[in-house]
C-alpha cells in the first residue's frame, strides 16, 4: 500500500510584484531538488507514490511556472529568465544549492537552470525532455499538430493561445485532455495509462494548469519554438538524461541530441519505455542525483 505525502503549499512573491506558486515533499532539511513540471502543468505535478522521494531522503519542491495554476502570467517569458526566477524561490525557502529535476516540457527549463545557476546546481536530470526545434531534424516525428505549434510560437505568437483552445480544454475536460491521442503511444505508456492513480493525478493537474486559462502553456509553446538562449555546451555541473527509446511524445532523437550537446553527460535511453517513464524509474533518477550531494 502507497504511503499518501500531503504537500505544504504556498506562494513566493517576486521583486517585479508577480507570485509564483509551489508546492514541497519532504522533511525541510532533506537534499532539495526543484522539480519542473512538463507542458501543461502545474505544483500538482507528482509521482503517484511521493513516498519514494521521502525514502530517498529528499526535499522536492515542485515550482509553477508564470501562467499556470496560482502562478502570475508574465506575457511573453523566455527561457534564460527562468533561473532568476528559480534563484528568488531557493532564496526564499531557504536553500542554498540543490538538484534540478525537469520531466518533458520541464526538461528546458532545468537545462537553463544548470547553465546559468552554475554556483548553486549541483547536479540535474531531464526525463523524457524537449530539445531544441531550431535544428536540422529538430522536429522528427513530431506530429503535424505539434509541428504546427511550434512554428507558431516562433513566427505567429499571437496565434498560439486560441489554436490551443481549439485542441482541447484541460479545465472544462481535464480526463479527455489527458488521454488524447493515447491510442498513439506505445506499449509502456498504454500501460501507465490503464493506472487510475496516474490518471486521477494528471487529471488534477491539468484542470489546476488552466485555472485562469491557457496563457502558461501558450508561453510553454512559444518557448520551445524559439532558440533556447544559452549553449548546452556550456552546462557544467552533471547532468542526466533519462529517455524511453519508444517515446513517440519527445521522440528518442531529442534525448539524443542532449546528450551530445552536454559536455559532462550520463545519458540512459530505457528500452521499451516511452513518455512517461518518470513513473516506474523514478527511484534510479533520484539515486542519479542523490550521488552528488555533498
Amino acid at each position: 500500500m502507497q504511503q499518501v505525502v500531503r504537500a505544504r503549499e504556498g506562494l513566493i512573491s517576486l521583486v517585479d510584484g508577480r507570485v509564483l506558486g509551489y508546492a514541497e515533499y519532504g522533511p525541510a532539511d532533506g537534499w532539495p531538488i526543484l522539480y519542473f513540471h512538463g507542458t501543461p502543468g502545474s505544483r500538482k505535478e507528482r509521482h503517484p507514490n511521493m513516498a519514494l522521494a521521502l525514502s530517498a531522503g529528499a526535499r522536492v519542491v515542485v515550482v509553477e511556472r508564470p501562467g499556470y495554476g496560482v502562478s502570475s502570467p508574465k506575457p511573453g517569458r523566455k527561457l534564460i529568465e527562468w533561473p532568476r526566477d528559480v534563484s528568488a524561490v531557493a532564496d526564499a525557502l531557504g536553500i542554498d544549492s540543490f538538484a534540478v529535476l525537469g520531466v518533458s516540457g520541464g526538461g528546458p527549463h532545468a537545462l537553463a537552470c544548470a547553465h546559468a545557476l552554475r554556483e548553486r546546481v549541483f547536479a540535474g536530470a531531464v526525463v523524457s525532455s524537449l530539445a531544441p526545434v531550431d535544428r536540422p531534424g529538430g522536429m522528427a516525428g513530431l506530429s503535424s499538430l505539434v509541428r504546427l505549434g511550434l512554428w507558431m510560437g516562433r513566427h505567429a505568437p499571437w496565434l498560439v493561445q486560441p489554436s490551443l483552445w481549439l485542441v482541447g480544454n484541460p479545465r472544462r475536460r481535464p480526463q479527455e485532455f489527458a488521454l488524447r491521442g493515447w491510442a498513439k503511444l506505445g506499449k509502456a505508456d498504454q500501460e501507465v495509462l490503464r493506472r487510475p492513480e496516474v490518471v486521477a493525478l494528471m487529471v488534477e493537474n491539468f484542470r489546476e494548469a488552466a485555472r485562469h486559462g491557457l496563457r502558461g502553456y501558450a508561453d510553454d509553446v512559444c518557448i520551445f519554438g524559439r532558440p533556447w538562449g544559452f549553449e548546452l555546451g556550456a552546462i557544467h555541473c552533471p547532468i542526466y538524461i533519462w529517455h524511453g527509446d519508444d517515446d513517440r511524445i519527445a521522440p528518442p532523437h531529442m534525448g539524443r541530441y542532449l546528450a551530445s550537446a552536454i559536455a559532462n553527460c550520463h545519458a540512459h535511453f530505457i528500452p521499451g519505455a516511452g513518455h512517461f517513464l518518470a513513473v516506474d524509474w523514478l527511484p534510479e533518477v533520484l539515486e542519479s542525483l542523490r550521488q552528488h550531494v555533498a
